[in-house]
C-alpha cells in the first residue's frame, strides 16, 4: 500500500512538474520554434552553447537565422514554460500590456538578497514612487552637468593605470567599471566616498565582489535546485564568510550615507544651499528626503550603482575589443576623434562615427539586451497568441537585433550601418538596447554621456591592440561577459 502511494505521488509530481509544462510547451510551439529540456531548460542550452561555440548566447543570437519572421521562441526555465519575444510588433504589444505581468523571481531572488527593493526590482506603487522621485536626477539637462565630473574621473583612472604600469595588460572592463562606479557614487552623494577601505577593499571593489559572487551563485546547479535559500543558510564556511561580508558591508556603507546626509543638511541650514548638485543634494534641498526612508534611499543607490557601473563598464570594455579586431573601424574612429575640435559633451554627441560605434555595440552585444523575465499574472493574448497565467514572457532584444530582416549581415560588427539611411527607417521596437515602455532604463542618458567621454579620452591617450592568442569566451555571472579578462596592450600616444 505504501509503495503504491509513493508511486502515485511520484506520478502526480512528474505530471505537474514535467508533463504539464511540456504539454503547454507543445501548444505554444505551433506559434514558433522551440526547445524543451526537462527541469534544466535554457540552462542546458547555455551550457551546450558554451562548450560548442564558446558563447553561452549563441543559440539566442542565431534563433532567427532560418526564419526571420518568427514571433516567439518557446523554451522552459525549470518547471515553467518561457516565451522569448523576438518580433517588434509583439514586443510592442507586450510593453503596452505591462499590467498583465510582474517580474519573475527565479533569477533575481539572489540579487535581492543585496539589492532588496531598489527601483529595478520593485513593482506597483513602490516602483512608481521611486521612478517619480529619482527621474529628475536622470533628466537629460541635469546629466549634461556631470560631464566635467566624468572627464575628471576618467583622467584620474587612466593616469593611475599609467603610474601603476598597467598598460601592458590592461583590463578595459575592470578599469572602466572603476570610472563608472566612481561617477555613480559622486553623482549620487556628491563626492567619491571610497577613500576608506572595508576589509582591505574600496567601496567599488566591495560592491563588485558582492555582485559577482551573487551572480556566480545564481548560475550554479545548487541555486537551480534550491534557490537563494540554500546560500542564505550559509551551509559552507565560504558561504557563511560571504554572508557576513555582505551584512557588515551594508552596515558600513549605510553609516557613510547617514554622515553624508547630516553634512548636507548642515550645509543647507548654515549656507542656504548645497553647493554640489548631486541626487542626494536635490532630495534634501526640495525636502523630498522626507518622502523616502533611508533604507529605500540606500537600496536604490545600490541598484543604480550596480546597474550603472556593471552595464556601462561591459559596454565600453567590449567596444574596445570589437574595435581592436577591425583595423578599418579602428582607423575611422581614431581619425574622427583626432579631428574633432569640440570636446564638450554636446560636441561629442555630434560625432557620427563615435555614436555609430556605441550604437553598434549596443546592438551586437548590449549588456541589457536580455531583460528580466516577466511572469503572466492572468490569461490574455499577445498578437493572437493565447498567454496562460504563470507563463514566463520576456522580450529578447539580443535575438531581434540579430535579425537579417532589419539588419544586413547581422552577425558582423559594422558601425557604418548606423550611417546608412535604411537604419533610420527601423521599426521603433526593432532596436531597444535600453528596453522600452514605462520601465525603460532611467539611466540611459548617463550611460551615453559616459560612453562618449570615456571612449573619446581612451582613443586620445592610447594606441591599443588585443593579444592575437586571446580567445573570446562569453558566459554569465550577472551579465554575459568574457570568461577571461580582455588583455589589451596599450601604448601612450604623442599628445
Amino acid at each position: 500500500m505504501i509503495f503504491q502511494l509513493i508511486l502515485f505521488a511520484s506520478a502526480i509530481f512528474l505530471y505537474i512538474k514535467i508533463a504539464k509544462p511540456y504539454l503547454l510547451y507543445l501548444k505554444y510551439k505551433k506559434y514558433g520554434n522551440g526547445s524543451f529540456f526537462p527541469i534544466i531548460g535554457e540552462i542546458y542550452e547555455q551550457d551546450k552553447d558554451l562548450k560548442q561555440h564558446y558563447n553561452a548566447d549563441y543559440s539566442i543570437q542565431h534563433s532567427l537565422d532560418k526564419d526571420p519572421n518568427q514571433k516567439i521562441f518557446v523554451t522552459n526555465l525549470g518547471y515553467s514554460v518561457k516565451l522569448r519575444l523576438i518580433e517588434p510588433e509583439i514586443i510592442k504589444e507586450f510593453f503596452l500590456k505591462s499590467e498583465y505581468y510582474e517580474k519573475d523571481q527565479t533569477f533575481i531572488q539572489n540579487m535581492k538578497r543585496f539589492l532588496h527593493s531598489g527601483i529595478v526590482f520593485s513593482e506597483g506603487q513602490l516602483w512608481k514612487d521611486s521612478r517619480k522621485l529619482f527621474s529628475p536626477a536622470f533628466h537629460f539637462d541635469y546629466i549634461q552637468k556631470l560631464a566635467p565630473l566624468v572627464n575628471d574621473i576618467t583622467d584620474k583612472i587612466f593616469d593611475q593605470a599609467i603610474k601603476n604600469k598597467q598598460l601592458q595588460n590592461f583590463d578595459p572592463i575592470a578599469q572602466i567599471q572603476e570610472i563608472t562606479g566612481r561617477v555613480i557614487i559622486a553623482s549620487f552623494f556628491g563626492e567619491v566616498i571610497d577613500e576608506d577601505k572595508f576589509q582591505g577593499l574600496t567601496i567599488i571593489q566591495s560592491l563588485s565582489h558582492i555582485i559577482n559572487k551573487l551572480g556566480n551563485q545564481t548560475y550554479s546547479f545548487l541555486y537551480f535546485l534550491f534557490g537563494s535559500a540554500y546560500f542564505q543558510l550559509g551551509i559552507t564556511q565560504e558561504e557563511r564568510k560571504f554572508n557576513r561580508f555582505m551584512t557588515d558591508f551594508n552596515e558600513y556603507l549605510l553609516q557613510k550615507i547617514h554622515k553624508q546626509i547630516e553634512s548636507m543638511q548642515l550645509e543647507l541650514s548654515t549656507k542656504g544651499q548645497i553647493q554640489n548638485p548631486c541626487i542626494l543634494a536635490q532630495l534634501i534641498s526640495t525636502n523630498q528626503i522626507n518622502q523616502i526612508s533611508i533604507d529605500q534611499l540606500f537600496q536604490n543607490f545600490k541598484t543604480f550603482y550596480i546597474a550603472g557601473m556593471d552595464t556601462t563598464g561591459h559596454l565600453l570594455g567590449m567596444t574596445t575589443y570589437y574595435v581592436s579586431q577591425n583595423k578599418e573601424i579602428y582607423a575611422k574612429l581614431q581619425s574622427e576623434i583626432d579631428n574633432n575640435k569640440d570636446q564638450s559633451a554636446h560636441g561629442l554627441s555630434k560625432l557620427p562615427y563615435l555614436n555609430a560605434v556605441i550604437k553598434e555595440t549596443l546592438r551586437f552585444y548590449g549588456p541589457g539586451n536580455i531583460l528580466f523575465d516577466r511572469i503572466a499574472i492572468k490569461d490574455h493574448e499577445l498578437a493572437g497568441i493565447p498567454i496562460k497565467k504563470g507563463t514566463l514572457v520576456t522580450p529578447y532584444a539580443m535575438t531581434m537585433q540579430r535579425n537579417a530582416k532589419y539588419f544586413t549581415d547581422p552577425h558582423s560588427y559594422n558601425p557604418s550601418r548606423w550611417l546608412e539611411k535604411q537604419q533610420n527607417d527601423l521599426h521603433t521596437y526593432a532596436y531597444i538596447p535600453f528596453s522600452a515602455g514605462q520601465r525603460n532604463c532611467i539611466g540611459q542618458h548617463l550611460a551615453l554621456l559616459e560612453s562618449r567621454i570615456i571612449l573619446n579620452k581612451f582613443f586620445q591617450m592610447f594606441d591599443f591592440t588585443c593579444s592575437q592568442d586571446y580567445k573570446l569566451i562569453m558566459s554569465y555571472t550577472f551579465l554575459s561577459e568574457p570568461v577571461n579578462p580582455l588583455p589589451l596592450k596599450l601604448t601612450l600616444r604623442k599628445q
